[in-house]
């Protein structure tokens, strides 16, 4: 996965410093998010966007496994925390403190919107809802997002 999203990366970074002015992205993100579309492609749509992606034969496998990588850094794992807190609940009380200094907050906020009154296979809204823990989300607009759609994106 590191070196799909690196390649991945180089590539959408040299297409976007072509644009004059300060760049900033996530192309971990971007990728992840143009995964999510994939999984509703078919066809040559499809085989393009896995060529741009690079995915190999994971495929979103290795996404959910990313997400979860990711989710653990929020909560790290810390074998030996029972065993403190039976032998001295006050270094119980230090770890824990010492965990919550140190937690990274790290918040993924990944989601398709489509038009509502579309249909969708009941098996990509079960890849999107179980693997990217992003259930797809509809809107009415025809046009640009509704105040509230927009608000909640960014949250």
């Amino acid at each position: 996965m590191l070196g799909a999203d690196s390649t991945f990366a180089a590539h959408l970074y040299g297409q976007l410093s072509l644009r004059s002015g300060n760049l900033f992205c996530s192309p971990a993100i971007i990728r992840l998010a143009l995964a999510m579309a994939y999984a509703g492609a078919r066809g040559d749509t499809a085989s393009e966007m896995q060529r741009v992606l690079a995915l190999g034969p994971e495929g979103h496998t290795a996404f959910t496994k990313l997400l979860r990588g990711w989710e653990k850094l929020a909560h790290p794992d810390d074998p030996c925390v029972a065993e403190r807190a039976a032998a001295d609940p006050a270094m119980q009380k230090y770890y824990e403190d010492e965990l919550d200094r140190r937690r990274i907050v790290l918040r993924v906020v990944n989601r398709l919107w489509a038009q509502s009154g579309y249909r969708f296979r009941d098996e990509f809204l079960a890849l999107l809802r179980d693997q990217y823990l992003a259930p797809l989300a509809e809107s009415t607009s025809t046009a640009t997002p509704k105040r509230g759609a927009r608000r909640s994106t960014s949250r």
